[in-house]
């Protein structure tokens, strides 16, 4: 009598049942490895911490940081645009290596910047920097005039008595600058006193809707 040969089918429904556990292990992995991609070279998101930009951002802001419009530096002519002047960019300061800030770039490469009375000069001009700053401001520090290095950058903040930038920091390099913050994608007044009784998480869905600031949310940032 010939011998029986098993099921091919209940060998592959066999392997098959095996290898469940290993392709989600390696869609978890897939997913990790695109989240990372995507938040170091494309995309990353942001919390604005504090008021040092005000008005441009405010506390609980959240942020989209576009990190391709300038390029990769080091990674060949890819295609990206020069920094402009007006960019409100994501910079890692070279001696703060784990700290990431978020400033205004006013001064480019080769130009001399000097703040007398409140106003920056630029080559002797003044920039106009209606909107982008507090109305009551009060004096802030002067700086004579500096040239700025080739391929850096001078960046400001909004509240300048209490913000640290380029005036602390100097003039950034090119390298150390990130992208361009591009869009607040939501913003969420977590100054406001949630309902004490809850735990916070509880806290924070119950007045989700009334302290999510709707007008500043898909807001383009200038």
């Amino acid at each position: 009598m010939a011998a029986v040969l098993p099921s091919r089918p209940l060998a592959t429904s066999a392997v098959l049942r095996r290898s469940v556990p290993r392709r989600f292990l390696e869609a978890l992995l897939f997913a990790y490895l695109l989240a990372t991609f995507t938040r170091t070279f494309v995309l990353q998101g942001i919390a604005i911490p504090s008021g040092s930009m005000e008005p441009t951002l405010v506390r609980g802001d959240h942020v989209v940081v576009n990190k391709l419009i300038f390029g990769l530096p080091g990674a060949g002519p890819l295609p990206g645009r020069a920094i402009r002047r007006g960019d409100v960019v994501l910079v890692r300061p070279s001696e703060g290596a784990g700290r990431l800030l978020i400033k205004r770039c006013l001064g480019l490469p080769g130009e001399t910047i000097e703040i007398h009375d409140n106003r920056v000069l630029i080559d002797g001009v003044e920039i106009d920097e209606s909107g982008f700053l507090p109305p009551f401001l009060g004096l802030y520090a002067e700086l004579s005039p500096t040239t700025i290095a080739a391929d850096s950058y001078f960046l400001l903040g909004g509240w300048r008595i209490v913000t640290k930038d380029s005036r602390q920091l100097g003039a950034v390099p090119a390298t150390t600058i990130l992208g361009r913050v591009q869009i607040i994608y939501w913003s969420y007044d977590d100054a406001a006193d949630l309902d004490r009784k809850l735990p916070r998480a509880l806290g924070f869905m119950r007045h989700l809707a009334a302290q999510t600031r709707w007008r500043r949310t898909f807001q383009l940032v200038r």
